[in-house]
């Protein structure tokens, strides 16, 4: 009788000390890993080799028995190469991975998902993070928006192995938090004036004989990242990601031309809208004054202690400069909405702004139509004469029997 076959271990050489997985078809491969002081780093090896395992097996497995995670992992490997933004996967599974550890799909409901996204809210993935690591990879804030957006991931993964078949059983529902109304927080034209001001200056510091002075220098580059966003009402990534010369894989500047492309072609198109659009006067001076004074960058704006990489977030600079100032805080995003909000109240045709500003007139409409100041103009002088009649030039038998008149009193034509 044979003897059966062990599962895949990871086990230590005992005259070398050496760790080493044992796979269950018989192979065996060396981790590089020795000694007692390696044993955790082993027991992870052996884990994720686990995991490879069971992704690469397709053969139908019941809900009770799959590890939530496996379906994740299964699903980014399949969709890391294709997605638009890679990151915000890995974001996702980062977020996911504390919480569903040692879950099964079997328990994926509505409990446990109003669970994840309390856990989410008050700070969980933060509290992970502090246990492994110097500082925290994740935000103050967690808003129920980023829980929906963790959970959305989940979904399109059990989505995703529900199609290829690899689940038995009841299928488990991923229930999503509610949406939560989109943000009005806007800047008016001073704000906005004085926070590019700010930024320009450069925060405050003190030296070590106890003088005060201004540090432009780690804001400049905010500054102009301010500026460009104001101007074209783009989202941050793609403005930071926007080069001098033309890529096809990236936002590119037609310098000549002066049209702003905010999507390569061989990009992959997304439902975020990002249509070429003419660069205004204002920015195209500024445009060609950096390239003077910058000949060497490749980006449009780079941090002066990163060169040749794009700048990743200035939403630290601009809490500092509305804190400095008193002024409501307000995200890198919110400058697209700023950007809309001051066109439109500046009279501007709605039509126009949904093209400039790569949106839909939908959007335009629900979000910001208001502002304009002919809003509802017509309906309001309606208003002003609400119940009453218009006047009419006599009735309908007085215009008949003036007709009547007017054909005998009229010259024959013979």
């Amino acid at each position: 009788m044979p003897r059966p076959r062990k599962p895949t271990r990871v086990l230590m050489d005992p005259k070398s000390g050496d760790w080493r997985i044992f796979k269950s078809d018989g192979t065996r491969r060396r981790l590089g890993l020795r000694g007692q002081a390696d044993l955790e780093a082993a027991n992870q090896a052996l884990a994720d080799e686990l995991i490879l395992e069971r992704l690469g097996s397709a053969a139908p497995r019941p809900t009770d028995s799959t590890p939530v995670m496996d379906l994740v992992y299964r699903y980014a490997e399949a969709k890391a190469d294709s997605v638009a933004k890679p990151q915000l996967l890995a974001d996702a599974i980062e977020a996911l991975s504390p919480f569903w550890t040692g879950k099964t799909a079997a328990q994926i409901n509505r409990i446990s998902c109003a669970e994840y996204t309390k856990w989410r809210m008050n700070g969980g993935l933060r509290k992970q993070h502090l246990k492994t690591r110097a500082t925290s990879m994740s935000k103050a804030i967690i808003s129920q928006s980023t829980a929906r957006r963790d959970l959305t991931t989940l979904r399109a993964a059990v989505k995703f192995a529900q199609a290829d078949g690899i689940l038995l059983g009841s299928m488990p529902t991923v229930v999503l938090p509610n949406e939560t109304p989109p943000k009005d927080r806007s800047l008016t034209r001073d704000e906005a004036a004085k926070i590019l001001r700010e930024l320009w200056r450069g925060a405050p510091s003190t030296a070590r004989d106890g003088t005060k002075h201004r540090s432009p220098g780690r804001t400049k580059h905010a500054a102009r990242l301010f500026l460009l966003l104001l101007y074209t009402g783009s989202r941050f990534a793609t403005v930071a990601k926007t080069t001098r010369k033309k890529r096809e894989d990236n936002p590119w500047v037609d310098m000549q031309n002066e049209i702003w492309y905010r999507r390569g072609s061989r990009e992959q198109i997304t439902k975020k809208r990002r249509e070429p659009h003419r660069v205004p006067d204002k920015i195209m001076s500024a445009l060609k004054r950096w390239n003077r004074l910058f000949p060497g960058q490749v980006y449009l704006v780079e941090h002066p202690r990163r060169p040749g990489h794009p700048v990743g977030d200035i939403g630290q600079a601009l809490d500092g400069a509305c804190k400095r100032l008193g002024i409501e805080r307000i995200t890198p995003h919110g400058l697209k909405h700023t950007a809309i909000t001051l066109y439109i109240s500046g009279g501007g045709d709605p039509m126009l702004a949904a093209e400039y500003f790569s949106t839909t007139y939908e959007t335009i409409k629900a979000n910001y139509l208001h502002l304009h100041p002919d809003f509802q103009e017509d309906a309001l002088a309606k208003i002003a004469q609400l119940g009453k009649r218009p006047e009419r030039n006599g009735t309908k038998y007085r215009k008949m029997t003036q007709n009547d008149d007017n054909i005998r009193t009229s010259k024959p034509c013979f």
